[in-house]
């Protein structure tokens, strides 16, 4: 800022602030107002300018009492939205900092995280966090690579509330690779088996209408449960209603828009369920009541869960989701194999692979 350090004068301040965003100005005011009444107060007791360690160490404490790291990653999150609303980055980054947040607050809660240390140590600690909340491995490293940039932020707007730990940034997590479970899809005759019991079965009925709607419209989980009914919308053409429905949605996940051509069976499972697939949701907390890991931030995993042990239980009539296969990751340079039954290896994801194999199938 210019400010000297002995006698603290905001003229040289005054011409820069014309360089910085409103909000910077803010954060380095309120710093200058703090640095000012410690100077002020110690001359006024002392007779003399204080050291600079004393000052730093009086700072310190009023930014350990002020910030916490929720205040700080809102600023974050507000930093962000503005850049989507310039524009400069896409919608779904947004959507990741917010699941990130989410996290954040959960640990905090727990045991209030100290600004001051958000170190390697720190890092290693909140990655086995997420691991104890049942978040798997390429997904915990990619919440790490966020706060990694949530770090840099702070870094760089506000180097006066933190310490400059990214110096000595060395964490570092393997990336899990592509697995076999990544590549699984359903046959059309496990399909056609599928749509049979959604008719019949009422213990698994909307975990069927959820796994059917993803495998013919290959929409991920967050698609599918921010569903409404204004994203159906008519074909028609010279006038004439073909009575064929489309769905155009935004992603939450890129935020590309997406064009799908609805089956009657997705138009049927839609009418049923009031187009409105967050029924799941509330189900969920009925089949898992027991569940000591229920939680509604957790609901992606119960119905994976669900798909598994639903399918687990058709082994018996459709045996090849009982076929033994070979579960293969492949973690930096090293290559692990594991015996799996095939209805392990189906999640959420084999809706979309499903979906893509059968455009591939019908040359499209």
């Amino acid at each position: 800022t210019g400010i000297k350090w002995s006698n603290p004068d905001i003229k040289d301040w005054e011409k820069l602030k014309k360089y910085m965003e409103p909000a910077d100005i803010m954060i380095v005011e309120e710093q200058f107002e703090n640095l000012q009444k410690i100077i002020r107060d110690y001359f006024m007791k002392n007779k003399t300018y204080p050291s600079r360690d004393y000052v730093e160490q009086k700072l310190k404490i009023i930014k350990n009492t002020d910030y916490s790291i929720l205040d700080l990653y809102n600023l974050f999150l507000e930093f962000k939205q503005e850049q989507v609303n310039k524009g400069e980055i896409k919608s779904s980054t947004l959507v990741k900092i917010k699941y990130q947040g989410g996290y954040l607050k959960k640990l905090n809660e727990k045991s209030p995280i100290d600004i001051n240390k958000l170190n390697d140590e720190f890092v290693i600690y909140y990655r086995k966090f997420l691991v104890e909340n049942d978040i798997c491995d390429n997904t915990a490293r990619g919440l790490i690579i966020t706060l990694k940039n949530f770090l840099e932020y702070l870094q760089f707007y506000h180097p006066d509330i933190v310490n400059n730990y990214l110096i000595n940034w060395k964490a570092h997590f393997s990336k899990v690779k592509k697995t076999k479970s990544d590549e699984e899809f359903l046959s059309i005759d496990e399909l056609n088996f599928l749509r049979n019991k959604r008719l019949i079965d009422k213990k698994w009925k909307h975990t069927l209408d959820m796994f059917i709607l993803q495998c013919e419209t290959g929409l991920r989980y967050s698609d599918v449960i921010s569903l409404e009914k204004n994203h159906i919308n008519l074909v028609i053409i010279d006038g004439v209603d073909t009575g064929r429905r489309q769905l155009i949605k935004e992603s939450i996940k890129t935020g590309a828009e997406m064009i799908i051509d609805l089956t009657p069976t997705v138009q049927q499972i839609l009418e049923e369920n009031d187009y409105n697939m967050k029924i799941y949701n509330l189900v969920a907390r009925f089949i898992h009541k027991e569940h000591h890991r229920y939680d509604p931030a957790n609901l992606l995993k119960l119905y994976n869960l669900d798909i598994k042990n639903m399918l687990k239980e058709y082994s018996k009539e459709m045996r090849t989701f009982g076929a033994k296969v070979v579960e293969k990751k492949k973690i930096d340079n090293k290559t692990v194999f594991k015996n799996r039954e095939r209805w392990e290896m189906i999640s959420s994801h084999t809706g979309r692979r499903t979906y893509i194999q059968t455009l591939t199938d019908a040359g499209i």
